[in-house]
């Protein structure tokens, strides 16, 4: 299962963590149209700092730039 979802997360272009404000805009936008949320977050809502210093003290890759999706075998019981 974990290989799987490693697939959707890596690679990660601005790293790992760091939220794309195009998707966070459109996200909004679609709950607000759906009834989801009625207005716009706070600005305190968005809130990188703690991603971009934690990015900082990552040594290697961060980005998952050398990412290459396991093959896993599947077998019967897990065996």
């Amino acid at each position: 299962m974990m290989n799987e979802i490693n697939a959707l997360v890596w690679p990660s272009p601005s790293g790992i963590g760091v939220l794309d404000p195009i998707g966070w805009n459109q996200t909004v936008q679609v709950a607000k149209g759906a009834g989801v949320i009625k207005q716009d977050p706070s600005t305190t809502a968005y809130d990188m700092s703690l991603v971009t210093e934690a990015l900082k003290g990552i040594e290697g890759d961060a980005k998952g730039e050398s990412f290459t999706k396991g093959t896993v075998q599947v077998t019967p019981g897990g065996n």
